[in-house]
């Protein structure tokens, strides 16, 4: 489905609010959203935005995940996932295994992507003295952030002299009527795309869009798939073939796509990155990175522009992160079939990642944590602390969690700090590196030790946070 018959979609389900004042991006649109989301799960389309002609929709996932991706549970969307990423991560076939894998590719080509033409009409294109990112809902969550932020975009980039592609989903930031800063983590495929332009002396094109096909965000995330892989999950996530078009660029996008901003990346072109606000609740730039040149603007008719919230729960990215978090459980059961269950921790920025597995020997536990570590980093780059918990542990309760890290770590044992000088990794005030932390086994005694240096707050989600920072050791 495309975004405009998702939110058709969601309206005739009374699960789409409209809302009709005029409201401004900065600030107003994100504390709206969030005071709104305590109340209700429904999408929110904001029909006229201050300082623009673009409606803005934001909430499409958060509660809906099933609606959204055309299922009617989440289980089932795993089920669905489950066919295709085994296919793409199952190495080549022996000749025993052909017939099998001639009946997966008959399954998997009713959703391979198929490349069309845009009917006529159906594009507005705006050029030279028409573009201006400064009329488009760019959204400010904080009187600290310095430039206006679209938080998750799909972003296509291709380059020119290699003919090489990526699909992503990263942050970018508005400097100027024609200037975006694109928020690329080191060591994410597009760096690598970006140096190898680099070694070709050659630029790249560059896309980001801000309303495409819903099921392409979850998809995007997989950083081991390849682009047309990519495209093919999304369909199969929700049951339908996704058409795209190649633009004079050659890049190809999803059809139909509400805004496309086409710009130019030159290798080396960078710039300090603005402060951002992330879902800790904490502001973050400075970085270089790299400077996105935009040349035009593609505009569906009556365009609807869609960024998610940053809200550590109760937002899109929040809901993709938890939808992920599944998917990676389907790709490592094969390898550790002990893991039951995977959270990002969205008040850590997503850096934290707890894990539900069913062992307590420690050099398994030890094993697993590193693979853990190692494919969670592949979906967010600044991941750097795995904690791992009984089969019996709700990993959804911050409460449970903290008693869980106060009675079973001893932090002499329990805590294994994986140092990597060069990692990615976002500020943080305890010790550099990454981390794995053994909370599953019964009897350790080390909690009382860890107790004594935590200052306890009445918001258990604070205390949780608090406990990982101590278990991680303090630099200061």
């Amino acid at each position: 489905m495309s975004l405009k018959e998702t939110l058709k979609l969601l309206e005739s389900s009374d699960k789409l609010m409209r809302i009709g004042g005029e409201l401004a991006p900065s600030i107003e649109i994100p504390w709206l959203s969030i005071q709104l989301s305590r109340e209700t799960d429904k999408a929110l389309l904001y029909d006229r935005v201050k300082g623009g002609a673009l409606s803005l929709a934001t909430n499409l996932f958060y509660g809906k995940l099933p609606l959204v991706l055309n299922a009617p549970s989440v289980e089932r969307i795993i089920e669905r996932a489950a066919r295709v990423l085994h296919l793409l991560s199952t190495p080549a076939a022996q000749p025993t295994d052909k017939l099998g894998l001639l009946a997966s590719l008959a399954w998997i080509a009713d959703y391979y992507p198929t490349v069309k033409e845009a009917p006529g009409g159906a594009v507005r294109i705006l050029q030279g003295y028409d573009v201006n990112l400064l009329e488009m809902p760019f959204l400010k969550h904080s009187r600290e952030e310095e430039y206006p932020v679209l938080v998750n975009p799909i972003i296509v980039a291709s380059s020119r002299a290699t003919g090489d592609r990526e699909i992503a989903s990263q942050r970018v930031q508005v400097v100027d009527e024609k200037t975006m800063v694109l928020h690329v983590p080191r060591g994410s495929p597009l760096q690598f795309l970006i140096e190898k332009s680099s070694r070709s002396r050659s630029s790249l094109d560059v896309g980001i869009l801000a309303g495409t096909v819903p099921a392409l965000y979850p998809a995007s995330l997989l950083t081991w798939l390849t682009p047309v892989d990519k495209i093919l999950l999304a369909g199969v996530l929700s049951e339908s073939k996704i058409s795209v078009v190649k633009t004079e660029e050659g890049l190809v996008i999803p059809y139909p796509t509400e805004v496309a901003i086409i710009g130019e990346l030159e290798p080396g072109d960078e710039r300090p990155e603005g402060r951002m606000l992330y879902e800790n609740g904490e502001v973050y730039g400075g970085s270089p990175m790299p400077v996105v040149h935009v040349k035009k603007i593609l505009l569906s008719p009556s365009p609807v522009f869609y960024s998610s919230i940053i809200h550590p729960e109760r937002s899109d990215v929040a809901q993709v992160y938890s939808l992920v978090a599944s998917l990676l459980v389907l790709l490592m059961k094969s390898l550790a079939p002990e893991i039951q269950e995977l959270r990002f921790l969205g008040h850590d920025a997503f850096r934290t990642v707890i894990a539900k597995v069913a062992t307590h020997r420690r050099e398994r536990l030890l094993s697993i944590g590193g693979e853990i570590l190692f494919l969670s980093a592949a979906v967010n780059p600044y991941v750097d602390t795995v904690i791992l918990v009984g089969p019996d542990v709700d990993v959804e309760d911050p409460t449970i969690l903290a008693k869980v890290l106060l009675e079973n770590v001893d932090p002499d044992r329990d805590i294994i700090h994986v140092d990597q000088a060069d990692a990615e990794l976002l500020p943080r005030s305890s010790r550099r590196g990454k981390v794995i932390v053994l909370a599953n086994a019964p009897g350790a005694r080390g909690a009382s030790r860890v107790e004594s240096k935590l200052e306890k707050t009445p918001e258990s989600e604070r205390l949780f946070l608090e406990l990982t920072r101590k278990l991680r050791g303090s630099s200061s």
